[in-house]
């Protein structure tokens, strides 16, 4: 089958970013329309929502659902791995992360001890994004979308 995607580096590019911004999203459902290359949001509270779903019963082989990577912990071990490498430099800051996110609420003390060194917030948002991308990627080879 020939794939039309890959001839435009733009829409692969793109796809790669909605592909990652549907991973950091686990309160919908996301598909990969297989035709128009776009990724489709169902939310069962959205206007639109019976109709979505049905667009895409009514064709299931022209889509293939995200959620096996969207996973509710996939933050947790990015997080472990961002304060062991990229908080390296100041033993502080990374003792105070690795406190944050043994405790209850991680996610929330994380961010909170973050916001205070807005610098290293910038870098944990970059550093997220692209292990999104990347996984958005590998997900992309799984599905021989993108070649390996």
């Amino acid at each position: 089958m020939e794939n039309s995607l890959l001839k435009d580096e733009k829409k692969v590019t793109r796809l790669i970013e909605d592909i990652a911004a549907a991973i950091s999203k686990n309160d919908t459902q996301h598909f990969l329309n297989l035709t128009t290359w776009e990724v489709i949001y169902y939310d069962k509270d959205m206007d639109m929502a019976t109709e979505t779903m049905e667009a895409i019963e009514l064709v299931p082989d022209n889509f293939i659902e995200i959620t096996d990577i969207a996973t509710t912990n996939i933050d947790l071990p990015l997080m472990k791995t961002f304060i062991d490498t990229a908080v390296a430099t100041d033993s502080a800051l990374q003792t105070a992360l690795h406190d944050a996110v043994k405790g209850a609420k991680p996610f929330v003390n994380f961010k909170d001890v973050l916001a205070e060194k807005p610098a290293y917030q910038k870098k944990w948002y970059q550093y997220k994004e692209e292990c999104y991308a990347e996984d958005a990627k590998k997900w992309l080879i799984s599905y021989g979308i993108l070649p390996a």
